[in-house]
């Protein structure tokens, strides 16, 4: 007899318990009834030997102990594993798994206090791009280092390196705004009576090369030299040096300028002043009429040096035409705000 059928107790209608088309090697299977109806929930399992019994259905699967009372992770067809949402991530790149909560929400990665804590970044399978970055915690150490294409580039420094420190281990700090750059603010501003701290950021710093550009009387009609300049820039601070060796000074005989500053000068950060700062010129020759030692500063303004110096009555001049020479050289450095 291939099926079962039972009567309803009462009513109309049958159930049936009815053999397979046919069992493994045509063997004879007996399956052994348990010896009470179980509990609500249970469900019939059986030994691999014929013999059935109740079983309550436990938490979670095996290795995994669940105390939940609604729906805590779902995998969805696409494999993405969502815990505590059905909804995934940012699509593409941040989906693969999404940890989401209403209140606060977070991911712990807990270790021995004597070993690292490590998320890694890998395209392949062996060497190099098995860890091409990662951000990893030394807890012995108190260190927290970041990996970019597998080179250690920035570390928070623990308490055996001076706790607190951030340490570029390789490559440099880029400012990416314009404006923006180290904010001082956190140090003890001057405390000075009557000063006023009007900035604590740091955010220019620059070097490079300039042209000294000689002028009398504002042209360079006639004029023929060798020009060199270097400069250094920190905040609004811009020290220059320069030289300038005439071959040619040509036939004016106005006022002699030095004009083709790197940065405009800013008067206004002195206050009362155009001036915007000055300089020396440490070593001169050929300056007809003048003291061959005598001092030669000069002043930055509207842009441009304005020179002056000692001549051999140690009266002051301001050197035009007349006090140059064809082969007048000077070499000069000063400071100065853009």
């Amino acid at each position: 007899m291939a099926e079962l059928k039972i009567k309803a107790d009462s009513g109309g209608g049958t159930v049936s318990l009815k053999g397979p088309a046919t069992t493994t090697s045509n063997a004879a299977v007996q399956l052994t009834l348990p010896v009470d109806d179980g509990t609500s929930g249970q469900y019939l399992k059986t030994d691999g030997s014929g013999a059935l019994s109740w079983a309550t259905v436990a938490g979670g699967v095996d290795g995994i102990s669940s105390s939940a009372d609604a729906t805590a992770i779902t995998i969805d067809s696409s494999e993405r594993v969502m815990i505590g949402t059905t909804t995934e991530g940012y699509p593409d790149y941040g989906d693969t798994l999404t940890v989401a909560d209403s209140d606060h929400c977070g991911i712990t990665i807990r270790t021995g206090t004597t070993h690292q804590g490590s998320i890694y970044f890998s395209d392949d399978t062996s060497g190099g791009g098995e860890y091409r970055g990662s951000l990893k915690y030394e807890h012995a150490s108190e260190k927290m280092s970041l990996v970019q294409n597998t080179q250690n580039r920035l570390e928070l420094t623990g308490a055996s390196d001076g706790a607190g420190d951030v340490k570029i281990v390789s490559g440099n700090l880029v400012i990416g705004t314009s404006g923006k750059g180290i904010d001082f603010s956190a140090q003890t501003a001057t405390s000075a009576t009557d000063s006023t701290t009007t900035s604590e950021l740091l955010d220019h710093y620059e070097e490079g090369t300039w042209t000294p550009i000689p002028k009398i009387s504002h042209v360079t009609t006639g004029i023929t030299a060798t020009v060199g300049g270097t400069y250094t820039r920190v905040g609004r601070l811009v020290h220059i040096s320069f030289r300038i060796n005439f071959s040619d000074k040509g036939s004016n005989g106005g006022q002699f300028t030095v004009h083709g500053l790197p940065f405009a000068e800013n008067g206004a950060y002195i206050s009362g002043s155009s001036t915007g700062g000055g300089g020396a010129v440490f070593y001169q020759q050929g300056m007809a009429g003048l003291t061959t030692d005598g001092e030669m500063t000069f002043r930055v303004e509207s842009s441009m040096l304005y020179m002056q110096c000692l001549n051999s009555d140690n009266a002051t001049v301001i050197p035009g035409g007349g006090e140059l020479a064809d082969d007048t050289h000077f070499y000069g450095h000063g400071t100065y705000y853009a």
